[in-house]
């Protein structure tokens, strides 16, 4: 009932910036590191080069020489050009509809939690 109420607000125009951004906080910061990541590599306009790729990109080896930063840092890097508007489009839409729906400690758990897990099982795989 109260996503109806909300549609309803949306619509009116009576939902204010400052509700939208108290209750989107996660998917603010995502999409702001991920615009200031590309905008410090310049992978916003084009393919991120190798010596970026090899500074902060996760590959499987990385998880076994304890390169653990590199978990976090994956999160936020592309391998740029289109790529990086597709993760920013990507991660504000999905990570902004679950804070919406089930609040920012929920959505943010999700994305790391997922994050981290997809990383660790690659880091055993391969």
């Amino acid at each position: 009932m109260s996503d109806l109420s909300n549609i309803k607000k949306i619509r009116s125009g009576s939902l204010r910036v400052e509700q939208v951004v108290g209750r989107i906080p996660f998917t603010l910061i995502m999409v702001i590191l991920l615009l200031l990541v590309a905008w410090w590599t310049n992978s916003y306009v084009q393919e991120l080069t190798r010596e970026w790729v090899n500074r902060l990109g996760f590959a499987p080896r990385d998880f076994w020489f304890l390169r653990w930063e590199r978990l976090i840092l994956s999160a936020l890097v592309t391998s740029g050009g289109v790529t990086v508007w597709f993760a920013l489009g990507m991660v504000a839409f999905t990570s902004g509809v679950a804070e919406w729906k089930k609040g920012t400690l929920r959505a943010a758990l999700t994305f790391w939690g997922v994050h981290l897990v997809t990383l660790v099982l690659e880091g055993l795989i391969f």
